[in-house]
């Protein structure tokens, strides 16, 4: 069966804008108190489940497995109702926006979305709202329920014992570490991109529209949109801009901000609960001055300090390091050898188990050459998933079986306060 805590929210998601008003033309395959699930729902949802799960086609079992966890959503959903849980409408709305917003980005504009649904926006709002109160009436119900549960070392070990022999084979892998860093500008090609922003920020106090100068000095994408970046929420920006935005009242300017980017004003435009819509003005310093040199002095410096034990790795990596694992401390997880980049194959290969790499040079996601070194903790050849090599993986394993057997039981339950008719069963192939 699929699993119900990855695939729990899929019905919510899958079809909504798609739906038609053709309930006399569908047959209905189950009913839940006062919700009903149409054939054509289930349908759709796997088509989607098997795309998105590279599965050549939709088999009995699979659409069989997706009405069950269609039907236990449906159960949860009328349980959150008996149990009188409500949702504020501002969260609904502010969701709601959000979506919009996405679904406006994604596709250009308004119009755009409006002709690739063939509805208006006040339609589509209207069958958005509904699903999304939907949505976190379960959600509430989940946590309520489940959000608590974790697992003892114990029951990791009583689960191994349990499943042991079924234990997947893991392909050979490196448990890695990284610190990365983008070259800083030299100071002459800061001090020259700062008067700049300078400038254009006293410009503006004196009166210039802030829109007409992002077009003419802004040096990004957004330049001809007047800086308008759309809208973003929490954690979807980078933390120093996005400290200074969350600051902002609508139409107030920041004060000059520094990003690995470059030089930023900003200007907030408006705000939606947790979301904001923001423009900004961009300066670059120049990529030609950049100070490759000491970047991989500075690396220099800390892969030493961490190697004589005067600093961790972890805690670098926290404080300095520029990519995604930062917030992880710098772990990257166990990387497989075969998902490796050649350039990381190679640094990891001549770095011996335990030690740390000295500098080397890494693209980032966005083209930008930054430097990085890795602190290679441990070589794994491929092997049968064990207690010793695979505590995190097992323990991630335990929790989802013991989420799971928790739900099983507490569906059990709820079915006894629900009206249940399921009216399909799954097509014949």
């Amino acid at each position: 069966m699929i699993r119900f805590f990855v695939f729990c929210s899929l019905f919510f998601s899958a079809s909504v804008l798609f739906a038609q008003e053709r309930v006399a033309l569908d047959r209905i395959a189950a009913v839940i108190n006062d919700e009903i699930i149409l054939k054509s729902e289930i349908d759709m949802q796997a088509q989607y489940y098997a795309y998105a799960n590279n599965i050549y086609r939709v088999t009995p079992q699979l659409w069989s497995d997706i009405l069950q966890n269609t039907i236990s959503n449906k159960i949860m959903l009328a349980k959150a109702k008996l149990d009188s849980i409500s949702v504020p409408s501002a969260q609904v709305e502010a969701d709601l926006d959000q979506r919009i917003d996405y679904l406006t980005q994604r596709l250009g504009s308004e119009t755009a979305v409006r002709d690739y649904y063939g509805k208006s926006i006040l339609q589509i709002r209207n069958e958005l709202r509904d699903n999304i109160k939907k949505e976190k009436m379960v959600a509430q119900i989940k946590q309520k329920e489940f959000g608590s549960l974790s697992v003892t070392s114990p029951e990791i070990a009583e689960f191994y014992a349990q499943f042991q022999d079924s234990m997947p084979v893991l392909p050979a892998s490196t448990e890695l570490y990284q610190i990365f860093i983008y070259p800083e500008p030299t100071a002459e090609s800061q001090a020259k991109s700062l008067n700049k922003i300078n400038a254009i920020k006293d410009s503006i106090k004196a009166g210039a529209s802030f829109e007409e100068m992002a077009i003419r000095h802004s040096e990004d994408g957004s330049a001809s949109k007047g800086g308008d970046l759309g809208f973003f929420k929490r954690g979807e920006l980078v933390s120093r801009f996005e400290a200074a935005a969350y600051e902002l009242e609508p139409g107030q300017m920041s004060d000059v901000v520094e990003t690995e980017f470059g030089y930023h004003l900003i200007q907030m435009i408006e705000r939606r609960g947790e979301s904001i819509n923001t423009r900004h003005i961009l300066v670059r310093s120049d990529k030609a001055a950049l100070d490759h040199a000491a970047a991989i002095s500075k690396l220099t410096t800390w892969r030493e300090e961490i190697l004589s034990g005067k600093e961790t790795f972890q805690n670098i990596a926290a404080v300095f390091s520029k990519d995604e694992f930062a917030k992880n401390k710098g772990y990257m997880g166990k990387v497989p050898v075969s998902e490796m980049q050649d350039v990381m194959k190679n640094l990891v290969e001549s770095t011996k188990e335990g030690d740390i790499s000295i500098p080397a040079q890494l693209n980032s996601s966005t083209g930008q050459t930054g430097y990085h070194i890795i602190w290679v903790k441990k070589k794994l050849p491929e092997h049968k998933m064990n207690l010793n090599d695979d505590s995190e993986e097992l323990s991630n394993m335990a929790l989802e079986y013991k989420r799971t057997t928790a739900f099983t039981n507490w569906l059990e339950k709820a079915k006894k306060d629900v009206f249940v008719e399921i009216r399909m069963s799954a097509p014949t192939e």
